[in-house]
């Protein structure tokens, strides 16, 4: 296993996307250390900011993150990385396998665009977990997102395919334009849960909501969290 150690906080936002197992798994510790990052508009070698060692395998550990830390597991496709420390947005975005494991919290979008793969996160996510990238029409393909604690606005924003587990509460608009997928929320829902559904199911108790399915539900099923009212529309 390589672990990288942050050594030297990064004074702007520092895009971390290259730092994934697959794409260490064949580099010298040499070739790690000279890989540059980018961070704010200047570029700086990874060794001037990690701390370096262990032996290049199918597990990478990162520890020390800061909120400044974006993009982690960004386009993973296999083999396990662990995070240690709060993270910044983006973390998980287009991911494709693997497992991305976080001890910490993360900010937005975490696993925008996820296609596959697997994200837990003992901590809190803020807003647009699983929901789209900027710009796209569709939020989450496929893959498995679990948060233990409360996550912000939007959980789930047009979401397609693909199953989030939240421990804690959700923020306003959870699964908003949802297309299909399962959303669940096992503590409460901000107002404006499962606005713009277009299929799927979504029951729950008051200020519960559970939502969607596999993708493919012939009609949408939704009771609004807080109250008891219980709508069904053509998919």
């Amino acid at each position: 296993m390589i672990t990288l150690h942050l050594t030297e906080p990064p004074r702007f936002a520092l895009d971390l996307s290259m730092l994934t197992p697959e794409g260490l798994q064949d580099l010298t510790l040499d070739q790690i250390k000279r890989l540059p990052l980018a961070q704010g508009r200047r570029r700086v070698k990874l060794g001037e900011l990690f701390a370096v060692q262990g032996t290049a395998d199918a597990t990478l550990e990162i520890t020390g993150v800061t909120p400044l830390c974006h993009r982690l597991g960004a386009q993973m496709t296999r083999g396990q990385l662990i995070v240690r420390g709060d993270c910044g947005d983006e973390v998980g975005r287009d991911m494709r396998g693997g497992t991305l494991q976080i001890y910490g919290n993360a900010r937005d979008r975490l696993g925008a665009g996820m296609r596959n793969g697997t994200i837990e996160i003992n901590g809190a996510a803020g807003d647009f977990v699983g929901a789209s990238l900027t710009g796209a029409t569709s939020g989450m393909k496929g893959g498995t997102i679990v948060v233990t604690k409360n996550v912000g606005a939007r959980i789930g924003d047009r979401m397609r395919r693909g199953l989030i587990v939240v421990g804690g509460n959700a923020g306003a608009d959870a699964a908003s334009q949802l297309i299909a997928g399962t959303l669940v929320v096992l503590g409460t829902c901000g107002p404006g849960a499962a606005n713009g559904m277009r299929r799927g199911k979504g029951a729950g108790e008051p200020e519960r909501a559970v939502g969607g399915d596999g993708g493919g539900a012939p009609e949408r099923e939704c009771e609004l969290p807080g109250t008891g009212a219980e709508a069904r529309s053509p998919a």
